[in-house]
């Protein structure tokens, strides 16, 4: 009897292991090399239902925010949005928090950093 305890708790034990991670693994849209953090579905003026995805480039990071009418995509824009000191930037998605950081200002790079322009 108390083999059989231990065989049917060790069974729950690994089984709660081994599902907890898939219930909280979230699926993200992908739309082209755009990844989503969040969407939003709403009807506008002339009864067409509009999705608009908060989302993120793979590659650089940014952020954008692309609308469709789920038939086409009507836009993708940059998030703006204010930096730290109340300027208005982009946004940058953050991997480890999974939120939206702003940009870094252009007054906080290093003037040896600054690329020339000669119009030669």
């Amino acid at each position: 009897m108390r083999k059989l305890f231990v065989f049917i708790l060790a069974t729950l034990v690994f089984a709660g292991v081994v599902m907890v991670p898939v219930a909280n693994s979230e699926v993200r849209t992908t739309l082209g090399s755009f990844v989503e953090i969040r969407h939003e579905e709403y009807m506008n003026e002339n009864d067409i239902w509009i999705t608009e995805y908060l989302v993120y480039d793979r590659d650089t990071k940014l952020v954008y925010l692309y609308i469709t009418d789920n038939d086409m995509m009507l836009s993708v824009t940059p998030y703006f949005m204010r930096d730290y000191y109340g300027e208005i930037t982009i946004g940058l998605y953050n991997r480890e928090t999974g939120g939206i950081d702003p940009a870094e200002p252009a007054r906080l790079v290093d003037e040896d950093e600054v690329w020339d322009i000669d119009n030669h």
